[in-house]
Parts: C-alpha cells; structure tokens; sequence
C-alpha cells in the first residue's frame, strides 16, 4: 500500500494514481481549493492538472483528452472543475476503488497521537480530521450511490446550467442600463445540448491556467429577497424559525461537503480519547479530569487542553521531558552498579 506524504496548506493537492489513495486525494483536493482566496478557487482544477503534467503518466493523458473536447474543456474551467475532473478520474483509473476503512480506522484508534513540540490547536484539529475521514469512509460501505454527489451528478449540465444563469443575470443587467459590454451573455437558447456554449470553439492559445474570460464566480454567497423590506417589516423569503435551522447555513455549501457521514463513536469516548493520546502524563490528566468534572464531551476535553497548556508552557514541557528521561535511566542503572548507556 502506498502512502500519501501530508500536504502543506496551499500545497497543491498531488496523486499517485494508487487506487487505494483516491479517497485522500479527494479530501486533498477539495481542501486545496477552499484554501484558495476566493477570487482564485476558480483555478484550482488547472493548478492539479500542471501536477498531473509533470508526472506525464494516465492521469495527464486523461486530462489531455478531456481539452481535446470542447464541452469537457469548458467544464474543467467552470465553477464545477475540480467535481468534474475527480469524477472522471474515479471512473476511468479506479472505477473498483472501496475506501480503504481499515487504514482510516488504524490511523484513527491506533497511530494517532500528539507529537512532541506539538500544540494542543494543532493537535486537537489533527484530532479532528482523522476522525471525520474514517467517519465518511464507514459511511461510504453499502451507502446508496446517490448519496455520493460527487459520483452521480452531471457536472456537465450544471456548469452549463450555471452558465446559462449567469447570461441571465447579465441580460437584465443590461436591460437595466448595466453597460454594452454583457453583450456576449445575451444570446437566447432554447435546448441546451443546442447551444453554442458546446460547439463554439475554444481559443487554442489559451492556457489552461488561463481564466480572464470568465466571471468571478466565488464572490460570498448572499441572501436574495424579493424586495428591500421596509424598516420593521421582514423580507419574503426572511427565515422566521430557530435561527440555527435557517437554510442560509447551508449557502454555497460545495456538493462535497455533503457527502455522508456518520457518527461511530460516542461523545464520550471521543473526550477521553483525546485526552488519552494528548502526551501527558497521569497527574497532568488528573488535573485535566478536574477540570471537565463530569463533562467528558470532546470539546470540554479540548478546551480544558487548551487553556491549563498554552503552547509556550508545553513546549518547555516537551523539551523537558527527554533530559528527565535521561536522569532517570541514569539514576536506575547506578543503582544496579551499571554504566548506562548515554
């Protein structure tokens, strides 16, 4: 089984084409893009693809082959790419891949713990990531297809949906005296396998990085009403029920985000977990057990880290501890007459 080496943030995402590792590549890339700044996201298909380029091997040959038509092309480049381009890569180099569950469960239950000169944020967040993968690999064994958004959606009809929704928005723009230059958005479609989004062609001089003729299509989701309400009045579509149930959470949310999941271990044991595996040793956890009293949920456990060892006083306490490790061997071998071994 290949590894794949952890990924610095705005690293780009990278794949060995090892079946096994798809499902960490899928999390690499989604992550890549949300941790682009916002009017950037849009290239973060093409950044992937120059990664495949430089390995030159099936996946680049794929993408190749994806520009080579003019719908795929366009969909690469869309708001929609990076759900396209994983898409397509699931189906044609690792159509039989099962996540790897007995790796997410091993790194989760048995591997996993706070590393030395590690904070607690940092540890804690780690924490956090491993137990949400092995969660959505669990959850993706024997799940309905359907439920993966990424597998069944046709990324090629939503981008031209989004598309045709924004040559909407602009031709009443300029209805509205926006300015002549939406011009080229105000053409009338009738079916979309007709239009010529699909059969116009594409500038074969332009690069794949290159997106100048696209709209900025990761401006912040807003809320949109029917009209500006008038002061003390609620707009139309204004949520008026528990305000954590509002559907404005939900807002830009990306389909992958969606996926299934489901919740294995109880609260408690997560607490404790954490707790466990944080490094420290029995009176320094006893201190930590004080503090929770008998609130073990994980994020009493986790605060409680946080605030009794900020990160300057842990790490002198982990440069600490291998100088009394040290001592100690020192001290237990001279009382047995022996020289030990420095």
């Amino acid at each position: 089984m290949s590894l794949s080496k952890a990924r610095r943030h705005g690293e780009v995402a990278t794949w060995d084409e090892d079946p096994n590792t798809f499902e960490d590549f899928v999390y690499d890339a989604f992550m890549f893009r949300d941790e682009l700044p916002p009017k950037s996201k849009r290239q973060a298909s093409a950044k992937i693809c120059r990664s495949f380029k430089e390995r030159g091997a099936a996946a680049w040959r794929l993408v190749k082959g994806l520009r080579e038509d003019n719908v795929f092309n366009k969909t690469l480049q869309g708001p929609f790419g990076i759900e396209y381009l994983l898409q397509q890569l699931k189906r044609t180099l690792c159509p039989q891949a099962v996540p790897d569950i007995a790796k997410h469960i091993d790194n989760y239950l048995y591997r996993f713990k706070r590393q030395p000169s590690e904070s607690m944020t940092e540890y804690i967040a780690r924490d956090g990531e491993l137990y949400s993968r092995m969660c959505q690999a669990l959850a993706r064994v024997g799940a309905d297809p359907k439920s993966d958004l990424l597998e069944s959606t046709d990324w090629v009809r939503r981008t031209y949906d989004f598309y045709k929704a924004e040559r909407q928005q602009w031709r009443n723009w300029q209805s509205s005296g926006w300015g002549s230059y939406a011009s080229r958005w105000t053409a009338n479609y009738n079916s979309w396998d007709q239009d010529d989004w699909r059969t116009g062609e594409p500038d074969a001089s332009r690069d794949v990085d290159d997106f100048s003729d696209l709209p900025g299509f990761y401006d912040s989701p807003t809320r949109n009403t029917a009209s500006e309400p008038e002061q003390g009045q609620i707009a139309d579509e204004e949520w008026q029920g528990e305000w954590l149930q509002d559907p404005w959470w939900n807002e830009g949310v990306e389909p992958w985000q969606n996926r299934p999941s489901i919740q294995p271990l109880p609260d408690a044991l997560l607490g404790w977990l954490l707790l466990y595996r944080a490094g420290l040793e029995r009176p320094e956890r006893l201190s930590i057990q004080s503090a929770v009293a008998h609130s073990w949920s994980r994020a009493a456990v986790a605060q409680a880290l946080k605030d009794q060892w900020p990160e300057h006083e842990l790490t002198k306490r982990d440069a600490r501890k291998p100088q009394e490790a040290r001592r100690d061997r020192y001290s237990s071998a001279s009382s047995w007459g022996l020289r030990p071994a420095l």
